[in-house]
Parts: structure tokens; sequence; C-alpha cells
């Protein structure tokens, strides 16, 4: 419903970049990518600072495992809008895919200072402090992201096994 919903309103306009924009993510989620990366072009010959638009196609090339080409989609987003929690958080996943940890840990730090409120966020900080040997900074930060949702499960997962490996504390990572 939501790309009907769209597509009706970029026919009648058809050169408004928010619509764009929006329609672009819809044809992200329904995996379009093609379609998906047009909009968001189209968007951004419309609107150069659609920071928005950077992002999209920088979510597609992630899922197309293009991550070089992902990396610098998202750095222009956050150029426009350093503000943009979101552009910081992606690249930094981008990054940590990439196994380039402590260049995460910047992206991932910038986008925690934005949004210190989102348990998947500190979850992926804590889980690059402990691929860079930073054990005890990954259990705070999943201590921090506990706080915030105690029942996530990706944290929990993570903490456990930051306790078990990296700590060598077997009885606390299955506490």
């Amino acid at each position: 419903q939501a790309n009907d919903h769209f597509e009706n309103s970029l026919r009648l306009f058809p050169d408004r970049a928010s619509t764009l924009t929006n329609l672009a993510v819809v044809k992200i989620h329904l995996k379009k990518y093609d379609e998906a990366k047009k909009l968001a072009n189209q968007s951004i010959a419309i609107d150069p600072e659609n920071f928005e638009s950077y992002l999209n196609l920088g979510l597609i090339e992630k899922e197309r495992k293009n991550f070089e080409g992902a990396i610098a989609y998202f750095t222009q987003a956050t150029r426009i809008n350093p503000n943009y929690a979101e552009g910081w958080h992606n690249q930094g996943i981008v990054l940590n895919a990439l196994k380039r940890y402590p260049e995460a840990i910047k992206w991932y730090g910038e986008a925690f200072k934005l949004n210190p409120n989102d348990a998947n966020l500190s979850t992926d900080l804590a889980v690059a402090y402990y691929y860079t040997n930073q054990p005890d900074k990954a259990l705070e930060q999943f201590d921090h992201s506990l706080k915030l949702d105690p029942k996530h499960a990706k944290t929990l997962l993570n903490q456990g096994i930051v306790r078990a490996f990296g700590k060598q504390d077997l009885d606390g990572a299955t506490a």
C-alpha cells in the first residue's frame, strides 16, 4: 500500500524530492534496488543536499555488497548533515563488515553521541570494541544497551561471547 501511495503522489508531484526519497525507501524494502537507485538519483538531481537519498544509495550498495560504494554514499550523507545518526551508524556497520574495526568505532561513536538511546547502535559499538581487544569497554557498552532494553537479544548474545572469549569468564557468560 505504501508503494501505491507514493506512486500516486509521484504522479501528482514528479519533481518533489521528498516523494522520490520516500518511494526509494519503499523500493529498498521491496528489494527493488535498481528502481530505488533511479529514484534516489532523481531526488539528488532535484535537491543535491538531500542527505536521505545518499543514505538510500548507501543502503542499496550495502545490500549489493559494494561496501566501498556504500562508504562513499554514507560519507556524503554525513557531510551534508553531520547530525544524521543513521548515516554514521550505517557507515560503522559497513566498516565492521570490512573488519575495519577502529574506523567502525569512530563512526559508531559519532552516531552514539547523536543517539545514545539506540540499543542496536550501542551493541554494534560494543562488538567493535571487542574486535579491537577492548573487552572491558565492550562489556560497559553492553551494560548501557541492556539499560535501554533489558531483553535485547543481540546484546545478550554478544555479551556472553565477550565474557566467555574476551574475559575467559565461562560462568559469567552463562549468567
